[in-house]
C-alpha cells in the first residue's frame, strides 16, 4: 500500500508539472502569434539610443547592506545631523543623476543579430572630449563559444517568446502579478543552470518585463552572498514590418538607485547579414602599433598607438652603442614583447642598457622579456597598495620576481632624486599628502636641455590651453632648480597628432594663463 501511495504521489506530481509546462507553453504561443502573427523572427538589427536615465522604483527596490549602513549611522545622529546628512545625500544623488546624464549623453549602440547562427555583433558609439571625436568600441559573440541568452533572446521579446515555445524549453507557470498597468502572468523559463522570470500582460499578450535572479558573492559592503534582480522593462510597443516590437526599454538594478534609458529602432528585419559582419574583432595585441621618430642625434621617440591613448617611451643611443628607454611603466608581457621587437627592427643589434620608469611597476615581471639583454629598470617605489609591502601580501608571484631582480641589480627601486649615465631623475613630491598617493616623477637630460614627464595636456576641451596642475608643478620645480629646459615631452597623448615636444616657453604661457585658485581651495 505504501508503494502504491508513493507512486500515485509521483504521477500527480508528473501530472501537475506537464500541466504547468502546457498551461505555460499555450500562455506563451498565444502571446508570440500575438506579437509575430505567425511570421518567424531570424535576422534583425537594433539601435539603441540612450535617454536620460530614471530613478528605481521603490518597490523594485531591495535593501542593500549598504543601504543598512547608512540607516545605521543617521540612526546614531542627532536630529540637526540627521537633516544635515539626508541633505547631503540628496545633492550626492542629484550630481549623481546629472553625472550619469551626461556620460550617456550622445551614446548609441547598433546590435545586429542572427538567431539562426546564434550570433551577435554589438557596436557602441560614445563622445569622447578628451579626443574631440566619437569612441566605438565593437564586440562579437557567439553561442558556440559562450552562452549570450541576454543578447540572442532576453533583450528582444519576440525571439524570447520563439524560444520559450520551442520543444526543448522548460518553462513554470508560477501565477499572477499586479505590477505595472497591466496583470500578468507570470512564467519562468529554464536558462542552462538558471530561471527567468517573464511577465505577459493577461489582456495585452505583451511582454513587459524580463527577471533574471543574480547573486553578488563578493559585495563591497556587508558579506557575500547577496541577491537582488536585474531587470529588464519593455515598453512603447509599435508595428515594425509584421512584429510587434518594444520601441522602448528600461534596465532595472533592484539593488541600484538609478535605471539605464533606451530607445529601440529596429531596422533589416529577416533580411540577409553578410558574413563579414560577424569578423572577429582585432585583438589588443593586433591593433597595437609602434612608430619611431628622430628628434636628434642620438634621441628619438617611440610612440605605441592603437588602443585608444599614444603613449611616448623616449630612446637614446649611448656613447657604447646601446640603448636607454624613458617610459611609462607596462603591466602586459605581450605589450613588452612587441616594444622588444619594434626596437629590434628599428635599432638592429643594440641592446638596451637601462629602462627608467615614470611610474611604479606592480608587474615587474611584464619586463622579462627584457632580461636577456640584462636590462637594468629604474622604477619609483610604489606607495599604498603598490608598496613592495603590499605586493608581498597582494601578489606573491610578483613578490618573488621582484626580489629576484633586485638580487641580480636588474631593478632598483627609489623615492629620491638620484643621477646615473647623463639621466637626472626628480621626485617632485618626496613628501606624500596622502597614504595613496603616489611618487610624480620626471626625467632631465641636461646634455639634450629635454625633460620626459607624465601626463598628458593635449586634449580636445575648448580650454586645452590651460595647464594642469601637473603642468604647474613640473613648471614650479624647474624654475625652483633653475634647469635649463627648453623642451618637454609627456608620456600620453590622446589626441591623435599631438605634438611631441612642448617648448618651455609653452609651459610657461599655458601656466600664468591658468588659474590654479580652485585646486588650492579643494586640496
Amino acid at each position: 500500500m505504501k508503494k502504491y501511495l508513493v507512486a500515485m504521489l509521483f504521477s500527480l506530481v508528473a501530472v501537475y508539472g506537464q500541466a504547468q509546462q502546457d498551461m505555460s507553453k499555450s500562455i506563451a504561443k498565444k502571446a508570440l502569434f500575438k506579437m509575430a502573427g505567425g511570421k518567424h523572427l531570424k535576422t534583425f538589427e537594433r539601435t539603441f539610443i540612450y535617454d536620460l536615465p530614471g530613478e528605481v522604483p521603490q518597490e523594485l527596490r531591495k535593501a542593500s547592506d549598504m543601504d543598512k549602513l547608512m540607516e545605521s549611522i543617521m540612526a546614531g545622529l542627532s536630529e540637526s545631523d540627521r537633516k544635515l546628512m539626508s541633505a547631503r545625500i540628496d545633492s550626492l544623488k542629484k550630481k549623481s543623476f546629472a553625472d550619469m546624464g551626461n556620460m550617456y549623453a550622445g551614446w548609441q549602440e547598433t546590435v545586429v543579430s542572427d538567431l539562426v547562427a546564434k550570433k551577435v555583433v554589438r557596436v557602441r558609439t560614445s563622445p569622447n572630449h578628451l579626443t574631440g571625436v566619437q569612441d566605438t568600441s565593437r564586440s562579437v559573440h557567439e553561442e558556440s563559444l559562450n552562452p549570450i541568452f541576454d543578447l540572442l533572446y532576453q533583450e528582444v521579446p519576440v525571439a524570447l517568446l520563439q524560444y520559450m515555445v520551442s520543444d526543448s524549453a522548460e518553462l513554470h507557470y508560477t501565477g499572477m502579478s499586479n505590477s505595472g498597468a497591466d496583470e500578468n502572468h507570470m512564467l519562468q523559463v529554464r536558462v542552462g543552470q538558471k530561471w527567468v522570470d517573464v511577465y505577459i500582460g493577461k489582456s495585452s499578450l505583451l511582454v513587459n518585463r524580463v527577471v533574471e535572479q543574480q547573486v553578488d558573492t563578493d559585495p563591497l559592503i556587508g558579506r557575500g552572498p547577496e541577491h537582488f534582480q536585474q531587470i529588464t522593462i519593455f515598453s512603447d510597443y509599435q508595428k515594425v514590418e509584421g512584429f510587434i516590437l518594444p520601441g522602448k526599454l528600461e534596465e532595472v538594478s533592484s539593488r541600484g538607485q538609478f535605471t539605464t534609458r533606451k530607445r529601440i529602432q529596429w531596422s533589416n528585419i529577416n533580411k540577409p547579414i553578410p558574413s563579414s559582419t560577424f569578423r572577429a574583432e582585432p585583438t589588443f595585441e593586433e591593433r597595437m602599433h609602434f612608430d619611431t621618430v628622430k628628434l636628434q642625434d642620438s634621441l628619438f621617440v617611440m610612440l605605441r598607438s592603437g588602443n585608444g591613448v599614444e603613449s611616448r617611451s623616449l630612446i637614446r643611443l649611448t656613447s657604447d652603442n646601446r640603448i636607454d628607454c624613458i617610459m611609462e611603466p607596462i603591466n602586459h608581457d605581450n605589450v613588452v614583447n612587441r616594444m622588444a621587437s619594434a626596437l629590434q627592427k628599428d635599432f638592429p643589434g643594440k641592446l638596451i642598457r637601462d629602462i627608467y620608469l615614470i611610474g611604479s611597476a606592480p608587474f615587474i615581471s611584464a619586463f622579462n622579456a627584457f632580461d636577456k639583454q640584462i636590462a637594468v629598470i629604474s622604477a619609483p617605489k610604489g606607495r599604498g597598495v603598490f608598496s613592495e609591502e603590499s605586493q608581498h601580501s597582494y601578489n606573491k608571484q610578483e613578490d618573488s620576481t621582484r626580489k629576484a631582480k633586485k638580487a641580480a641589480k636588474l631593478l632598483t627601486t627609489f623615492d629620491k632624486d638620484f643621477q646615473k649615465n647623463g639621466v637626472h631623475a626628480f621626485v617632485l613630491n618626496p613628501e606624500k599628502s596622502q597614504e595613496s598617493e603616489q611618487l610624480n616623477v620626471c626625467y632631465y637630460l641636461p646634455k639634450n636641455k629635454l625633460m620626459f614627464s607624465n601626463g598628458n595636456p593635449y586634449t580636445a576641451y575648448r580650454n586645452n590651453s590651460n595647464g594642469t596642475i601637473h603642468e604647474k608643478w613640473l613648471y614650479d620645480f624647474i624654475k625652483a632648480r633653475n634647469l635649463n629646459v627648453e623642451k618637454i615631452i609627456f608620456a600620453e597623448a590622446y589626441v591623435s597628432g599631438s605634438p611631441l615636444e612642448m617648448s618651455f616657453q609653452e609651459l610657461e604661457t599655458r601656466v600664468k594663463n591658468t588659474d590654479y585658485s580652485e585646486y588650492h581651495k579643494h586640496k
